[in-house]
């Protein structure tokens, strides 16, 4: 029964489970001190050495990891000049090992991370350890990607930031956007969805809708999937001169990464994993709604987009589930669902509810379910640290 969840073979190595738990639980105490009063910078801190600690001390972790250590060894990124400049700079001004760039990656990261989560320290005790959960394997499998999108915590802390005239803040948003496409230039398509939804949409997307929309991604747009739909998308994409997406999209790659040959039917989810899942994400669209009411109120108009955000990517990567491009392009949006869980558990009484609320508010937790399969039914080989070596 406990393997039918999980959906894998459970791989259980108590050193892996032990370090990365204790890494939860100094997130979980720092974020409950923050808000109980403590100070915001030194209980980050913490969380910040632990969080380059452990991640920085992995091995061959992650299906890239292989391919960053070839990339840094041999200064060849392709286009993302920026970030081959970098690596330049680590391996012949400082001399770094292969293995310490994994450190380096995660700094700026978790900087920014926190920098981004101050805006909403109120929310310290649910969004340090939420914050931490979603974004582990973000944070582990799209190296690259996830270093660049310390530059989108940035461009969001300055977008919301208060302080600064619209000039400043302008011409900052300039630079960041700049420093994200020279990392990884898919993260710019976060900014122009965040920027879009945010002066567009003014309310969580109606749950009845984003339901709806979401039991059809699930069980029948796969089911009557084509891709030439799309292809005005691709060609928007590519005459934007997105060389990343370029070389997906360029003559028979194009077939390769989005045609029938490009289905990965090993993506398939177990159907009650996929059930739980389906309960769990409208639990979580059903209680954004009924916690996030549109006023004219700026931080407000924040969540609501990042809120709406994660609606579109999680419908986006069920729909394209078995495209690995477009699922996980879809993930840089899912995986914001830790600010509206944060926001339900802040605002949301479980006393208060009627019946069908309270189941519904129960399955809600099922969406830990990929943090808890990441744990204890990790692949193979994967639990290494560089002790292992």
């Amino acid at each position: 029964m406990i393997s039918l969840f999980l959906a894998s073979v459970i791989n259980v190595d108590i050193l892996y489970i032990s370090i990365n738990l204790l890494l939860l639980y100094v997130f979980i105490i720092a974020g409950y001190n923050v808000s109980k009063g403590g100070s915001y910078w030194r209980n980050a801190y913490v969380c910040i050495v632990m969080f380059v600690l452990v991640f920085g001390s992995r091995y061959n972790r992650g299906n890239d990891y292989a391919h960053y250590v070839d990339a840094y060894l041999h200064g060849d990124e392709g286009h993302e000049y920026l970030f081959t400049a970098f690596n330049t700079f680590l391996r012949e001004v400082l001399n770094l090992s292969k293995y310490l760039i994994f450190y380096i990656y995660s700094v700026p990261f978790i900087i920014c991370g926190f920098k981004f989560l101050k805006n909403f320290k109120v929310l310290s005790r649910w969004l340090f350890p939420l914050f931490l959960i979603s974004m582990t394997y973000f944070e582990e499998y799209e190296i690259r990607q996830a270093f660049g999108f310390s530059f989108v915590f940035l461009f969001l802390d300055e977008f919301i930031n208060k302080r600064h005239s619209l000039k400043h803040k302008f011409l900052l948003c300039i630079v960041y956007c700049f420093l994200i496409i020279g990392i990884h230039s898919a993260n710019i398509l976060f900014v122009l969805i965040f920027l879009l939804t945010y002066f567009v949409i003014k309310r969580v997307i109606p749950y009845y809708l984003s339901i709806s929309l979401l039991l059809f991604a699930t069980y029948i747009f796969p089911n009557i999937y084509d891709i030439s739909y799309l292809n005005p998308f691709f060609d928007i994409l590519g005459a934007s001169g997105n060389t990343k997406f370029a070389q997906y999209t360029e003559g028979n790659a194009a077939e390769a990464w989005f045609g029938e040959s490009a289905l990965q039917l090993d993506n398939a989810r177990n159907p009650v994993i996929q059930f739980f899942e389906l309960l769990a994400n409208s639990a979580l669209f059903y209680f954004s709604c009924k916690s996030l009411k549109a006023n004219d109120n700026t931080a407000l108009f924040f969540i609501i987009a990042r809120t709406n955000l994660y609606i579109i990517g999680h419908i986006g990567r069920q729909a394209f589930l078995y495209l690995e491009i477009l699922n996980r392009m879809a993930g840089m949006f899912q995986r914001m669902w830790f600010i509206p869980l944060a926001i339900v558990l802040a605002k949301q009484r479980f006393t208060k509810l009627n019946t069908f609320e309270r189941l519904s508010y129960l399955a809600m937790f099922f969406i830990f379910y990929e943090y808890i399969k990441y744990l204890i039914a990790p692949f193979p080989g994967y639990t290494k640290f560089l002790w292992d070596i």
